[in-house]
């Protein structure tokens, strides 16, 4: 879903560790599937992500993002994903 995208493109922009040199967010397009990938190191533990208070690496350009209503809140972008996702029936993230 269109909302399930922007959240995470958005997400994948606004966590980028720009300390990482060569490499860069991506999106990459597959039949049945979307995947996007950031390079470096997440704030907070994988397994942690639905139940630790948000990080974030870049706060101007998240808070950017926000005023442009490109994203949600802070910290909701994940929850907003994965509930258009089951919405349209969709697998898993």
């Amino acid at each position: 879903p269109e909302k399930a995208i922007r959240e995470l493109v958005a997400n994948c922009l606004i966590h980028q560790d720009f300390a990482v040199t060569g490499a860069g967010p991506m999106v990459e397009i597959f039949d049945g599937r979307v995947e996007i990938t950031n390079p470096g190191e997440p704030l907070v533990d994988t397994e942690r992500f639905i139940d630790m208070p948000p990080k974030s690496r870049n706060e101007a350009l998240a808070a950017m993002m926000r005023r442009m209503n490109v994203c949600e809140e802070r910290g909701t972008g994940i929850d907003k994903a994965v509930e258009a996702i089951e919405s349209d029936h969709l697998p898993a993230l």
